[in-house]
């Protein structure tokens, strides 16, 4: 009897011992479906506690506009209610597991009160958010009681399809019109699509593990063994060859219509070259505002400009400006002052919303997927979106290799690139400096392609994560993997530099030539690149006589970091990114600088590096942790036209009413677009302006 019972016994507590375990792992598994329901609120407050510009304009646009804070409390909501519906299936809904379902919805909406302001439409997501609890409380339904497997597969089949459809829904949407839809519907709406749509399906992968691990496998299957999104550039067959810049310079030149006014003053002609910074929409808006507002303000400006090159965003403003200048060139006059009202919509319309649809839901269900099903990806619809924002665009269609005209007004226009397999650059340019160590495009290859300035521009802007680099099919046989032109140089002025460095090259070939006596099978018109604005020129025969001055239009400046630098933390998984970002601007600096003492600076400044160099550099600066603008591709017009009040000063233009010496670099800039102050006699003269003896 003993040993039966003690049998017993064992068997008792061996079956105790079961439940126990059985117990803790039903228990772990709740928690950590509730740890899965809550995953999406530390997005939010993570969100919330980083505060980023571009983050903040998107809250504020929200509540502005209203309907993007309803869909989005829709998508949070309905979220909220699906996963409640799974912990009520299971018997486990009570008043916390109910906080975590909604607590998405309830972040959310505290984190966009606290950085927008309250505003009448978070009256329904601040209604909502406590009220499912209170309901769960009332119920009071909160104990485990088991049901039958059939029905939790019938009720979390439900939860997830409601939420797949509205993602689904959302995406299908955003494909058919991928512009428009995503820009109604709002950032934050399809941010919170995405982050509802995924603590559900996390929430439900807890409750049905198996299903969890293969939807996972698949996932890194396809993420690392199948081709990934389709990331080609559209291309057309190239009909014309880039050109050298030398060759440019004298087809261009040639056809200037205030040339003549030069030749009188015997000044040699200024040829400006113009760098961009990259730095997404406000270094497009800066870039925009800079060369709008001078030549707008300046008759000659645009016409005196042989090419303009821009990185990332950078490269999008100098495309737009080329977009809407006038092609007719003027006769020689000064500057006038003014106030100028600059169309800023294409760089005011919301262009990141377009970018995200595309990559949080249509890219996302994409990857998922065998073959490619999306044939343009978020950079190309980033391209699209500006095309779609420009009134009167047709500019913006023109090839690469066509884009320089000698004859008009508007400057060639080019965009620096990093290949990805060398880590140098790839300039898509019409114009080239064939001594540069950089790869020139479009080449006239066999089987040759080419592609439109804008899609050019929007290349330049491939910077991960928002917007992937790019698959560029130069030719039939070749092509290539090419990431923003920030990661090798963001200022753009070593690409200046090259094209500057191809002219004075050209001019030391000709004079070894004519040193050596060697005699040209046709006659060539000699170049002259004078280093010094005053120098006299002597126009006689058909000789070219040039002042190549660089506009960089840059936040980043010549100036370095002073000994004491910002303390910053490390962190494992920031610090390469960090690092990345700020060699990105130490370049650029560099470069600046290397570009200022080439040309030397401001004012007649001496340069001690080059004491024959003078007033062939100027900057325009803004800072844009000053302006507090966003690293993103969204502006409203407030901060469009901070970035233009900040870039140029409208009274740089009002020189002609007084004769005090000029202050600012940009004044100091179009003193050489007024030839008669460099005439004999002048009164005042460049000297007064300059405040120089």
């Amino acid at each position: 009897m003993d040993t039966d019972a003690r049998q017993r016994g064992g068997c008792d507590d061996k079956v105790s011992s079961a439940r126990t375990d059985s117990d803790r792992a039903v228990k772990a598994r709740v928690a950590l479906a509730i740890k899965s329901a809550a995953l999406p609120a530390l997005a939010w407050l993570a969100l919330a506690i980083a505060a980023p510009p571009q983050y903040r304009l998107v809250i504020e646009d929200a509540l502005a506009r209203g309907w993007p804070v309803v869909w989005a409390t829709a998508a949070l909501l309905v979220g909220a209610l699906a996963t409640c519906s799974m912990f009520w299936q299971r018997g486990i809904l009570s008043l916390w597991t109910a906080f975590a379902a909604v607590s998405p919805l309830a972040i959310a909406t505290v984190c966009c009160w606290i950085l927008g302001g309250f505003a009448i439409s978070l009256v329904p997501a601040i209604l909502l958010a406590p009220g499912i609890p209170i309901a769960v409380m009332l119920s009071r339904r909160g104990t485990w009681m088991p049901t039958p497997p059939s029905r939790a597969w019938l009720v979390d089949a439900v939860a997830v399809g409601a939420l797949f459809a509205l993602f689904l829904g959302f995406a299908i949407a955003s494909a058919a019109d991928p512009v428009v839809i995503p820009r109604t519907v709002g950032g934050l709406a399809i941010l919170a699509v995405f982050l509802a749509c995924l603590g559900v399906i996390l929430c439900a992968a807890v409750f049905h593990p198996r299903i969890g691990a293969i939807v996972g496998a698949w996932w890194l299957l396809a993420a690392f063994i199948l081709a990934p999104n389709d990331h080609s550039i559209r291309t057309q067959p190239a009909v014309a060859e880039t050109v050298g810049v030398e060759q440019a310079l004298r087809q261009w030149l040639s056809q200037r219509r205030d040339l003549d006014a030069y030749r009188q003053a015997h000044m040699p002609y200024p040829v400006i070259f113009v760098s961009s910074e990259g730095g997404g929409i406000y270094a497009a808006a800066h870039a925009h505002a800079v060369l709008s507002t001078l030549a707008a303000r300046c008759p000659t400006f645009s016409q005196h400009v042989l090419v303009a090159v821009g990185v990332s965003g950078g490269a999008v403003g100098n495309a737009l400006f080329h977009a809407a200048a006038d092609p007719a060139q003027k006769p020689a006059a000064p500057c006038v002052p003014g106030n100028t009202r600059l169309d800023q919509t294409a760089l005011t319309a919301d262009h990141l919303s377009p970018v995200l649809a595309r990559m949080l839901l249509l890219e996302t269900l994409d990857s998922f997927l065998p073959g490619r099903w999306i044939s343009r990806d978020r950079g190309g619809v980033l391209v699209d979106s500006f095309r779609a924002s420009m009134a009167n665009g047709r500019s913006l269609d023109t090839l690469v290799g066509q884009s320089f005209d000698p004859a008009s007004a508007r400057p060639a226009v080019a965009a620096v690139t990093t290949n990805m397999a060398t880590g140098g650059r790839l300039v898509l340019s019409p114009i080239v400096a064939e001594s540069s160590s950089a790869e020139w495009f479009p080449q006239m290859l066999p089987g040759g392609r080419d592609i439109d300035i804008l899609e050019a521009a929007g290349m330049s802007a491939r910077f991960p994560w928002v917007t992937p680099t790019a698959h560029l099919q130069v030719a039939d046989d070749s092509a290539r993997i090419l990431a923003d032109g920030g990661y090798f140089e963001n200022s753009g002025a070593d690409t200046v530099l090259d094209l500057i460095h191809g002219l004075r090259m050209a001019e030391a070939w000709e004079l070894n030539d004519e040193k050596q006596e060697n005699v040209p099978a046709e006659p060539v018109c000699r170049i002259h690149v004078a280093r010094n604005i005053h120098t006299s020129a002597d126009w006689k025969g058909c000789s070219i006589h040039i002042f190549p001055i660089h506009l960089a239009i840059t936040t980043t400046g010549t100036q370095s970091e002073d000994g004491h630098p910002r303390a910053v933390a490390q962190s494992f998984l920031l610090d390469p990114l960090m690092t990345l970002i700020s060699t990105r601007s130490a370049r650029g600096r560099l470069a600046l600088l290397r570009a200022q003492e080439d040309q030397c600076g401001t004012s007649g400044a001496v340069c001690v590096e080059n004491p024959d160099a003078t007033s062939g550099f100027f900057m325009s600066q803004i800072s844009p942790v000053e302006l507090d603008l966003p690293l993103g591709w969204f502006i409203r017009q407030r901060e469009a036209s901070a970035i233009a009040s900040g870039a140029i000063p409208s009274e740089v233009f009002g020189y002609r009413a007084t004769s005090e010496a000029v202050a600012s670099d940009l004044g100091h800039l179009i003193l050489h677009l007024d030839h008669a102050l460099w005439m004999p006699g002048a009164n005042p003269d460049i000297y007064d302006y300059r405040g120089q003896p």
